[in-house]
């Protein structure tokens, strides 16, 4: 270590404290860079998993309340019952269709897409039959509307559900992913900072040492000589 020894000490403080910066400097970028890493996935996680899985959910809600709604109407014991249960069909079908314009504009990865477009594509089948259905029962052909609701209708619904269905499971697939990739950053950059936090505490012992030894020695030798 005599490269070491041998330079003042101005520079050898220089030196390890110029050293002691570089590595505290390593360890504010690994967490930063983790943290932000993290922080991205969890905000797509947000908005491309947790929210659209929430929306999904709301769909098949929809859907629901539009199938007994529609089987409460056909089997109402008053007209005023009737077109009550009738009234709430469009804003049913409006928010869904909201739901599904606001889904059609978010960033999909390919598979998601394609889900979200079989989705879709019931959905459309799907509220062409309750306006149908809903349309029999209003001007009283009931034997129309019992045809459109058990013979076209609970195929169109199965179909429908079972694509919520695979729509919610590819989020729920994708989440485990992004949760997956969020933890391996953070043990990463862990692992990183505690080797770096090691590196720092042997260095730092190390230069406090010999600082402490090209003070004491030329001092004994000074005193020694007196």
């Amino acid at each position: 270590m005599t490269w070491f020894t041998n330079r003042s000490i101005g520079t050898k403080l220089g030196m390890g404290f110029g050293l002691l910066l570089f590595l505290t400097a390593s360890i504010g970028f690994l967490g930063y860079s983790g943290m932000t890493t993290m922080n991205d996935n969890q905000e797509e996680l947000y908005t491309d998993g947790l929210i659209m899985v929430a929306d999904y959910g709301e769909i098949n809600g929809n859907v629901l309340t539009l199938r007994g709604n529609l089987l409460a109407a056909l089997s109402a014991p008053s007209d005023d019952i009737r077109r009550k249960y009738l009234a709430t069909l469009n804003g049913l079908v409006e928010m869904t269709d909201k739901i599904i314009s606001q889904t059609d504009v978010s960033n999909m990865a390919d598979d998601e897409r394609r889900h979200y477009e079989n989705t879709k594509t019931n959905w459309t089948e799907y509220r062409s039959i309750v306006q149908k259905a809903a349309g029999f029962i209003e001007s009283g052909n009931k034997a129309g509307a019992v045809q459109t609701m058990y013979v076209e209708g609970i195929r169109s619904v199965t179909d429908l559900r079972k694509a919520l269905e695979d729509m919610v499971a590819f989020n729920r697939t994708y989440a485990g992913e992004f949760y997956r990739a969020s933890s391996a950053v953070a043990d990463r950059d862990i692992l990183w900072i505690e080797v770096i936090l090691l590196t720092a505490m042997v260095f730092g012992a190390g230069i406090a040492y010999f600082i402490t030894r090209s003070i004491t020695v030329p001092v004994a030798a000074v005193v020694a000589n007196i």
